[in-house]
């Protein structure tokens, strides 16, 4: 599907996976890293902290952060989250991505939400009854893993489902 046009930011843990030499997962690079690819790929223009960021530590104040990715999720027609669990069977902490997903929901934005299908309990209720609120794809992270045209069919069927009633008067 052509995704032409299209604003995502992908969001997704970072402090939580640095390790103690600060050095970030290397699994969940190549998964941003593939997401963000594919997604080009089909001619979306795609917002990333951890790209921008060059997976490190960034050189900006928590202010400059915070305008940024606010700013990228007022500007964004779809919001990407990859969200993994960790070697405990719980999702990484990422206080950052649960307040871009207030963001966007509050915006009416579609979401994907790329995580552990199978451990979906593990996962808040704020983050599984998201769809009560917006427009909402979940997408099996393994599945995204292995071929990340997943992720943007993904994207494309919630940009297809529209402003969900909720929000329609809203804006």
């Amino acid at each position: 599907m052509d995704l032409s046009g299209l604003e995502i930011l992908c969001g997704g843990p970072i402090k939580s996976l640095f390790s103690k030499t600060r050095e970030f997962d290397p699994g969940m690079r190549e998964l941003v890293l593939r997401a963000v690819e594919a997604l080009r790929d089909r001619g979306a223009v795609v917002n990333s902290a951890h790209i921008a960021e060059g997976f490190g530590v960034p050189d900006l104040t928590s202010q400059a952060i915070t305008v940024r990715d606010l700013s990228w999720c007022d500007s964004c027609d779809v919001y990407v989250a990859l969200w993994p669990t960790g070697p405990d069977g719980l999702p990484y902490l990422s206080s950052g991505t649960a307040i871009e997903l207030g963001w966007v929901a509050s915006l009416g934005k579609p979401i994907v939400l790329a995580w552990d299908e199978q451990r979906a309990s593990s996962y808040s209720h704020l983050q599984r009854g998201l769809d009560a609120v917006t427009a909402v794809e979940f997408a099996d992270l393994r599945r995204v893993a292995q071929d990340a045209g997943v992720l943007a069919d993904a994207v494309a069927r919630v940009k297809a489902k529209g402003v969900p009633r909720a929000h329609s008067g809203a804006r």
